[in-house]
């Protein structure tokens, strides 16, 4: 499963500031496609949402100066996604820490008992459980499933890559975005299998 990046950084920052209601429909569709801005977007979206916030509370000291009721509308329609961006910004990145601390768990140390995660997180059984699952479903863990009765994570292990029945040479790296140890081909462009990102 390759991960779309879908609608660029650059674009989803101009909507929300010419019209921010659709740059707020382009950012959800940006994280609900970009694993690896699910990740690490929160520092970019916190930043949006600061410049907004700082752009409206200038256009309200303006208004203070020269009181005009269009003026306290115009700030208040971007001092209020501000606020929203920051908020949203700050618990992006605490899902995104809390993923990548999966990843690590779970691909590095390579253990699959949710019991045992959940008790290195001291999170109850079902709230990891929750979380693996939504992982995967947004396809950080492919090819994976919840096994109920063991209580744990499978994931299927991937078969060496081979090019007219000999073993493709591989490498192994540590994907910069995410944290995840894997092997990837010597050749051509990489993406991590986890987050999407591109791998040097």
């Amino acid at each position: 499963m390759n991960n779309s990046k879908g609608i660029s950084w650059w674009i989803v920052i101009i909507a929300l500031i010419v019209f921010w209601p659709v740059g707020l429909v382009l950012l959800f569709m940006k994280l609900a496609k970009d694993r690896s801005a699910s990740i690490a977007g929160g520092k970019t979206i916190s930043i949006i949402g600061w410049l907004l916030s700082g752009f409206g509370a200038l256009m309200f000291i303006v208004f203070l100066s020269d009181p005009e009721f269009g003026m306290f509308i115009a700030s208040i329609i971007f001092i209020a996604p501000g606020i929203f961006l920051i908020r949203k910004g700050i618990n992006t990145k605490k899902k995104g820490l809390r993923f990548k601390k999966y990843i690590d768990i779970v691909i590095n140390q390579n253990q699959k008992q949710i019991d045992n995660i959940a008790s290195i997180f001291a999170l109850p059984y079902e709230t990891v459980k929750s979380d693996l699952q939504e992982m995967i479903d947004k396809g950080y863990f492919q090819n994976a499933y919840i096994n109920e009765s063991n209580r744990e994570i499978v994931i299927k292990i991937h078969e060496v890559a081979t090019s007219n029945g000999i073993p493709v040479k591989t490498k192994n790296v540590t994907c910069k975005n995410c944290g995840a140890n894997q092997q990837v081909s010597t050749s051509g462009t990489n993406q991590c299998e986890y987050c999407g990102t591109v791998l040097s």
